[in-house]
């Protein structure tokens, strides 16, 4: 399911846990990736079903 994605992409994805949901700015600060970027490609994981948000900050899907 990840291998389309690009190196940003998949350390974001890495960076989410299964079942605890992390704000933003703990997955940029994991992923090593800006806070902004981050935003932009966690949209991009939802939307292809790789990321949910949740109500305390996002998780994989």
């Amino acid at each position: 399911m990840t291998d389309g994605l690009s190196p940003e992409a998949l350390r974001v994805h890495d960076a989410l846990r299964a079942r605890k949901e992390l704000p933003d700015a703990v997955v940029a600060a994991e992923a090593g990736v800006p806070v902004e970027r981050v935003r932009a490609l966690l949209t991009d994981l939802e939307i292809t079903g790789l990321a949910v948000r949740g109500e305390e900050g996002w998780r994989r899907a």
